[in-house]
């Protein structure tokens, strides 16, 4: 949620800026209000959009070339913050809580006037005297007011306190407002408002498309000096309820000006294509993070080996913030998953935010769910709560098992430190591995240690044989939850591959 309103505030603002800069001055208010609308519902679903989504998926697999890959994920040591500081996470679900409370406690007021202007708009209309005119229904209130419409509906205090001149200017100023569906935009814009009260940026939108139905709607004047004076007269009178579009709408200062300064040239229109680069930078910075690529984890579901695997989001948890998370999840165990968390910063020693992203992962096999032990994952209370699967087979691991397939082919390698790579292996309550994503053989050492060549060739015939042996029929001992067999999502070991002098054997890689 944090990141989309991050997204959405960067759209708006953005595109807000650009219209102040090159279009607000400009005569063209037809394309003005299309900018600022598309601009609104762009900032709205753009951070919904997957980048990579509207990218061809790439037909990488695990025989691709391989990929030089530094893995360091243990190497950051994690300090404790301070005594003195304070955890955001600590108190997240409280914290969480009460801003849900303060947003709907928004959200209610804001409907609550929305609720009581409706209910003044209708009781005018309920109590004024009603007639057929050609622009639609004319409402007389009898009341003290500027005139102003809702939709087809013409509310003014009464016909007989306008000369024909002014009438005429009323009636065809409040149809243009009709023909141009104004109406709509000012409900969409109140209810925009009214979900994002906390936000400025909706409430500038209304305001600058406020504008612009009255710029259309004086588009209808003829005389410039008399339309003026008339709309100084009606701004004396009192405002209309808040959903109705009114004639005597403020600035009456920018309406004037309007009216009287010169139409802008067509060549002006130009500075619309301005908007082209923007949409794309926009487009790759502002949608939700995705990557490039056939990655299954992308879809929500998928077959395979005759299984139906579903994915869903799990937060991944910062490296540094684990532990100290750990314990809060311990003492607060009704904790939501948070959208940052804090850690401790040793070069400026002071506590530091990191955002906490998702990834997906397989929760569900065939309708069942998936459960894990994964300590990245943020995952739900009592899930890993069971007991692991091994597997069934003379090796003691499914590591040794792959080592011992592949040796023959790992002794041909370079000096040098390597893993084979297979994520998201979910074992079945069969005790059958229902589904695997194959990486391949990467390199895991510094940049600073000497790095070895690797042939193509040799490579691939690695990443065949370790795709044959992980295809083929494995049993484990399925993982036990309650003493009945469960779906498990599992790993390799913290093992490596050390090969020196063509004799390649598994090593302990160290860390966490």
């Amino acid at each position: 949620m944090l990141q989309y309103l991050i997204n959405t505030t960067i759209i708006w603002l953005a595109c807000l800026l650009f219209y102040e800069l090159l279009l607000r001055k400009e005569s063209f208010h037809r394309y003005n209000r299309m900018y600022l609308l598309g601009s609104l519902a762009a900032g709205l679903l753009l951070p919904l959009l997957h980048l990579d989504s509207l990218m061809p998926a790439n037909d990488a697999t695990f025989l691709s070339p391989v990929k030089h890959v530094y893995q360091f994920r243990n190497t950051i040591q994690v300090s404790t913050a301070p005594t003195h500081a304070i955890s955001v996470t600590e108190s997240a679900s409280y914290t969480s809580l009460i801003l849900w409370s303060l947003y709907l406690a928004g959200v209610v007021t804001g409907l609550a006037l929305l609720m009581r202007e409706a209910i003044l708009l209708f009781h005018l209309y309920k109590n004024g005297h009603k007639s057929v005119e050609s622009s639609g229904t004319l409402i007389e209130t009898g009341k003290e007011h500027s005139p102003f419409s809702f939709f087809n509906l013409l509310f003014v205090a009464g016909r007989a306190t306008y000369n024909d001149a002014q009438w005429q200017l009323i009636v065809a100023h409040e149809r243009e407002h009709a023909r141009r569906l104004h109406s709509v935009d000012n409900l969409l814009l109140i209810l925009l408002r009214i979900a994002f009260w906390f936000h400025p940026l909706p409430h500038i939108y209304y305001k600058r498309l406020r504008m612009l139905h009255e710029f259309q709607a004086d588009e209808v004047a003829t005389d410039a000096n008399s339309y003026g004076a008339f709309l100084l007269e009606q701004n004396m009178l009192q405002a209309a309820p808040l959903l109705a579009l009114s004639l005597h709408y403020s600035p009456i200062k920018k309406r004037i000006l309007m009216l009287t300064k010169a139409k802008s040239t067509r060549p002006r229109l130009l500075k619309y294509l301005a908007a082209l680069p923007l949409a794309a930078g926009l487009l790759v910075c502002c949608t939700a993070v995705g990557f490039p690529g056939n990655d299954p984890g992308k879809n929500k579901t998928l077959r395979f080996k005759g299984n139906e695997i579903t994915f869903g989001d799990l937060k991944v948890i910062p490296f540094e913030a684990r532990e100290k998370v750990a314990k809060q999840r311990a003492m607060f165990p009704l904790m939501v998953a948070p959208d940052s968390v804090s850690v401790f910063d040793r070069r400026s020693n002071m506590d530091k935010m990191i955002y906490v992203p998702s990834e997906q992962v397989p929760v569900a096999l065939n309708g069942e769910a998936i459960y894990g032990k994964e300590t990245q994952y943020w995952l739900a209370s009592g899930e890993t709560d069971y007991t692991a699967p091994t597997f069934d087979a003379p090796t003691r691991s499914l590591d040794e098992y792959l080592f011992a397939r592949l040796r023959p082919e790992l002794n041909k390698l370079e000096n040098g430190t390597y893993i084979y790579n297979i994520d998201r292996m979910v074992v079945s309550a069969a005790g059958k591995l229902a589904y695997y994503e194959p990486r391949g053989l990467e390199i895991y050492m510094s940049p600073e240690e000497h790095q070895p060549k690797l042939d193509k060739g040799l490579v691939q015939n690695i990443n065949q044989k370790l795709a044959e042996a992980i295809a083929a029929p494995l049993n484990f001992k399925p993982a036990l939850k309650n003493g009945k067999p469960v779906n498990v999502r599992i790993s390799l070991g913290n093992w490596a591959i050390e090969v020196k002098d063509h004799k390649a054997k598994l090593v302990d890689r160290g860390g966490c």
